[in-house]
């Protein structure tokens, strides 16, 4: 598991991966499901579901690999591995779990260290 996180590149697979293990993000779809375009799923947060209003939902984990992706489906996940400001919210994160982290200096360290942490 670390070796696969360390050999990680920065760049979206990467901001994905930090999104949903260390950031709380989640699969999201639409409630109901009335075309093929309407059976996609994204990557968001609690927020953007209780902004939805019910309109959208959680996807179960055992759905996740029967939904295709929704174009720009990770448009709301920061580019946590390539810009410092984004990191900066990991910092923020894992110090509110109670975790701190060795190297703050560059953006790919810290993702890399939160994953293996929060894995830990």
């Amino acid at each position: 598991m670390n070796e696969d996180v360390l050999a990680m590149k920065p760049g979206r697979d990467l901001d994905i991966k930090v999104a949903l293990e260390v950031m709380g993000y989640i699969w999201i779809t639409h409630l109901i499901h009335f075309s093929e375009e309407m059976t996609v799923k994204w990557l968001g947060s609690q927020a953007d579901l209780e902004k939805a209003q019910g309109a959208f939902v959680q996807v179960k984990p055992e759905k996740v690999y029967a939904l295709k992706l929704r174009d720009r489906f990770d448009e709301a996940v920061p580019h946590y591995s390539t810009e410092m400001t984004d990191a900066q919210q990991i910092v923020a994160r894992m110090k509110a779990k109670g975790f701190s982290l060795n190297d703050i200096s560059h953006p790919e360290a810290i993702c890399k260290e939160a994953l293996i942490k929060s894995a830990d």
